[in-house]
């Protein structure tokens, strides 16, 4: 039976998601043996055609790789003018299929901005990890050669193989939770410790790999199509990073220190900024900064027009099914109102609109009509105006 959902414990099955976090997560890699349509709702061979086929081609996004091949061996577009006179870059059809022929590995870079069920899967596992800085990459290729050199990530990685097969290598780290990139051609970035997990995914298998895990990854004669999904960590550094950014608004973390000052001002000097740390290091300060991550995450962008722009003139209707644009959203009470804090902005709505928030936080969307259902005696039309005023301030948008 085929995957009919993009959530996590979708992919994860047969394991679940408290197995997942009670052992693995951030601490070793996994394999998960799925059934081979497992993905097919998610991601084909389908799929990857429209992206090619119907957008507008974008090198940044959509270009090949080859471990030890000259720029030149890896074109694969050709330029043509369009109606306005413009130049613009096209794919040579026949040279693509040529280049992967020749071992090149197709990566499309950003997924989730060109296919919204990749979209939706990765906005959920962000707010799952409390990080809207993921990484969607697909990678298709026919060959033995790799397209990539033996390397590390910066980030945790689940790959999911969709079609065809992989053969994976994975190697202990040589550094504890690195931050940056590192691969065998880049000086400093170590060397790969002992082999710990061998083998080939097929269609449907899903492989966890921590960030800094070594691993190579090359194909088997079939044609394969893996899905990467990548989220950036969160680390004491960006704590004590947001942490500095908060202080800019005292005063006192804004004065100059007393450099030129004796002993005794800068003992004073010392114990007030103590002083001011211990208070704001309370029990409170990680979920604070986990509070402002998912406040100030800034989500795929949804357009929902005709609603939005004029929300008077084009309100949303009960049979319109509607979502929030990401479900990174932090809900806080203040005086009879709600404060809603999410995708880089804040706005009050009305404290009667709490359980409509849960229902809308539950990830799914809803139609108007069963968002009314969740507040009962509120009449359908200001739920409607609701609507409209959140897809308008960019909390909501329609969906499917």
């Amino acid at each position: 039976m085929a995957v009919t959902t993009t959530g996590f414990d979708a992919i994860l099955a047969p394991l679940t998601s408290g197995e997942f976090f009670g052992r693995y997560v951030f601490a070793e890699p996994f394999f998960v043996k799925g059934i081979p349509d497992k993905f097919e709702s998610l991601f084909t061979w389908t799929s990857l055609n429209k992206i090619l086929s119907y957008s507008r081609h974008d090198p940044k996004r959509v270009h090949l790789d080859k471990v030890g091949a000259a720029a030149d061996e890896l074109t694969f577009t050709h330029t043509v003018r369009n109606v306005r006179g413009e130049d613009i870059l096209r794919i040579d059809v026949p040279a693509l299929y040529r280049r992967l022929r020749e071992g090149a590995t197709l990566v499309v870079d950003a997924v989730n901005e060109v296919d919204p069920v990749i979209a939706a899967l990765s906005e959920e596992m962000g707010a799952l990890f409390a990080t809207a800085a993921a990484t969607t990459v697909l990678f298709a290729s026919f060959g033995h050669t790799p397209g990539f050199a033996i390397h590390w990530d910066n980030r945790d990685v689940y790959a999911l193989q969709v079609e065809g097969e992989k053969r994976w290598s994975i190697y202990e780290p040589s550094r504890v939770a690195p931050l940056g990139r590192g691969d065998a051609f880049v000086p400093d970035s170590g060397e790969p410790g002992p082999l710990r997990w061998e083998g080939t995914l097929q269609r449907g298998d899903l492989l966890y790999i921590p960030r800094g895990w070594w691993h190579e990854v090359t194909s088997t004669d079939s044609p394969s199509l893996h899905l990467n999904l990548g989220f950036a960590p969160l680390t004491g550094v960006d704590f004590v990073t947001w942490l500095a950014e908060e202080f800019r608004t005292e005063p006192f973390m804004r004065r100059d220190m007393p450099r030129f000052g004796d002993a005794e001002a800068l003992e004073a000097y010392r114990r007030t900024l103590v002083s001011m740390l211990t208070e704001r290091l309370g029990a409170s300060c990680i979920a604070d900064y986990l509070a402002a991550q998912r406040a100030r995450s800034r989500p795929q962008t949804h357009v929902s027009l005709p609603f939005g722009v004029a929300p008077h003139h084009a309100a949303p209707q009960p049979a319109h099914r509607v979502r929030l644009v990401t479900p990174l959203v932090d809900v806080a009470g203040n005086d009879g109102t709600l404060i809603l804090r999410g995708a880089g902005r804040e706005t009050a709505i009305p404290s009667w609109a709490r359980p409509l928030m849960e229902r809308l936080g539950s990830g799914t969307g809803a139609s108007i009509a069963e968002l009314a259902g969740a507040v009962n005696g509120v009449p359908i039309e200001d739920v409607c105006s609701l609507v409209g005023a959140l897809i308008e301030r960019g909390f909501v948008c329609t969906a499917p």
